[in-house]
């Protein structure tokens, strides 16, 4: 990410591989990386002289179903998904599309998106609801109990930060103002509930 443009050479040969490794099997920290580094990418062919938006859109189009995959994969998981690479995929998705700076998502897929995220916050809420339930059951909750529990939360925060990620430039915020409108509000509502059952429990 330092060298940006400078890197435009070698910007091909590294996005075919890295393209390649988001859903790598055998390793977490290989398919974190290859998330982590689509967004330095995109920004190194849009800033490069050299570089064109074709090229720019056809990596992101490489990319996109791959971090796409990454997301419908965990959101199956259920309570067993991996907040970390829910997380590392969210974050991707949206510094690539800030590194784009132009319209690159279709209808369909924001419509997609809009409602795994509003299927994130619902699931977020709903651990935390039966996390809160679960403590005010118990009489007597010990220090490592408490301190687990504190450390779900911290995750499941940085999982809302992830979600809530501001993604576009004023050109593009525009273009997808419906979609993060809805993200949005719904983030307003399940803050709403938790503060409410935080002040009944």
């Amino acid at each position: 990410s330092n060298l940006e443009d400078g890197f435009m050479p070698f910007a091909s040969q590294t996005a075919t591989l890295m393209v390649g490794l988001i859903d790598f099997p055998m390793s977490e920290e290989v398919r974190g990386s290859a998330m982590e580094i689509m967004p330095s990418l995109l920004r190194c062919i849009r800033k490069a002289k050299d570089g064109t938006a074709e090229m720019m859109l056809s990596l992101w189009a490489q990319a996109l179903p791959k971090l796409i995959e990454t997301l419908q994969a965990e959101l199956g998981e259920g309570d067993d998904a991996d907040m970390e690479a829910l997380g590392q995929a969210l974050t991707s998705i949206a510094e690539c599309v800030k590194a784009i700076d132009q319209p690159c998502l279709s209808v369909e897929q924001m419509g997609q998106l809009s409602a795994w995220y509003i299927q994130l916050l619902n699931e977020s809420n709903k651990r935390r609801a039966d996390r809160m339930a679960e403590a005010s059951q118990e009489e007597d909750q010990d220090e490592e109990t408490a301190e687990m529990q504190e450390s779900l939360n911290e995750v499941e925060d940085q999982l809302l930060a992830d979600v809530s990620s501001p993604l576009p430039s004023p050109p593009v915020f525009f273009f997808y103002f419906f979609f993060f409108f809805v993200v949005c509000q719904c983030f307003a509502k399940q803050s709403a509930v938790m503060i409410s059952s935080m002040h009944y429990t």
